[in-house]
């Protein structure tokens, strides 16, 4: 306590040397935040949207305290005046607020949207909030409406994997078709294709379109090792296990390859070497956030249970 009383005098000084410059006053109303006490926090960061309209941080820090206080209905106002200064970032804000605030900035958005109709952000906003809540077709409506008043690969992309996510790879394949048309040198694209047309069982269109990827950059990895997965997942063994090899030729130092390899020997009945990779894999993973697939299915595959267990416990904790 003594040491935020500290710091608030220090704040007051800095105030009283640089009037203008907000940063001071965030600082303290950051402090009463910790004390709990939200009315003078609020009354800070008002303050400082009276004098800089534009100073999004205090809108940001506004709206996480009027959320503490279960104030839905301003936070909202708050987080849509954040997106219309353009700040950037606005899927993680309106995760944050989806839950809590989504009727209220469902609203706001609309209005936004109707009194400007000509502005492609406010129909966009909507398909975001709509994506995050799992409304997958006002998504697409949403997108749709944006992309005609301003065209945008990376809202097709997102019209995409709504498609995706409602299982209907038909529109998902078609609209990845008219992204890669216009922008054909974007391997992530490819995949991503690739990817919708394994759901929809296109395996031959899988293996053209990695082919594609392998033929740009015949020295990349990464590219067969994803192409040596799908041949996996489709049955190919030995495809796969020829990709595999290559991709670990390229870059020994992928822990997924490893695996791939491991359980391929595995099926083959040379448990040693299938040991060896899966071991080796494990050695390799060096990830730090514990969000590792390699080493769970590595562990599961030498049948350590209890261990794979333990690892997917930690890959949900850090999702």
């Amino acid at each position: 306590v003594s040491d935020l009383k500290n710091s608030d005098k220090d704040y007051q000084k800095a105030m009283k040397l640089e009037p203008g410059n907000p940063s001071h006053l965030m600082g303290l109303g950051r402090n009463y935040e910790k004390k709990l006490d939200y009315s003078k926090a609020i009354q800070c960061y008002s303050k400082i949207i009276q004098t800089n309209p534009s100073y999004s941080a205090a809108y940001r820090c506004r709206a996480s305290v009027y959320g503490k206080l279960k104030n839905n209905f301003a936070a909202s106002a708050d987080v849509v005046r954040i997106l219309e200064l353009r700040e950037g970032n606005e899927m993680a804000l309106l995760k944050e607020y989806a839950a809590s605030a989504y009727d209220d900035i469902k609203e706001r958005l609309i209005m936004k949207a109707q009194d400007n109709p000509g502005q492609s952000e406010w129909p966009y906003y909507l398909g975001v909030l709509s994506e995050i809540r799992r409304h997958y077709k006002d998504a697409i409506n949403y997108y749709k409406r944006a992309v005609s008043l301003s065209p945008d690969i990376s809202i097709d992309i997102r019209i995409a994997q709504c498609y995706d996510r409602l299982t209907n790879w038909d529109d998902a394949i078609a609209y990845m078709d008219s992204v890669i048309e216009r922008n054909p040198e974007n391997d992530n694209n490819i995949l991503l294709r690739a990817e919708y047309k394994y759901k929809s069982g296109d395996y031959r269109g899988v293996i053209e379109d990695i082919g594609k990827c392998i033929e740009a950059h015949p020295d990349l990895a990464l590219f067969y090792e994803q192409r040596s997965w799908y041949e996996f997942s489709m049955g190919f063994d030995d495809e796969a296990f020829e990709d595999v090899q290559k991709a670990i030729k390229l870059n020994p130092g992928a822990a997924g390859a490893y695996v791939r390899r491991g359980r391929i020997y595995q099926i083959r009945g040379q448990e040693e070497k299938a040991f060896d990779d899966f071991i080796k894999a494990i050695e390799l993973d060096k990830d730090k956030r514990n969000t590792s697939f390699s080493i769970a299915f590595s562990y599961a595959y030498m049948g350590m249970k209890e261990k794979a267990a333990e690892q997917i416990g930690k890959i949900l904790e850090n999702k």
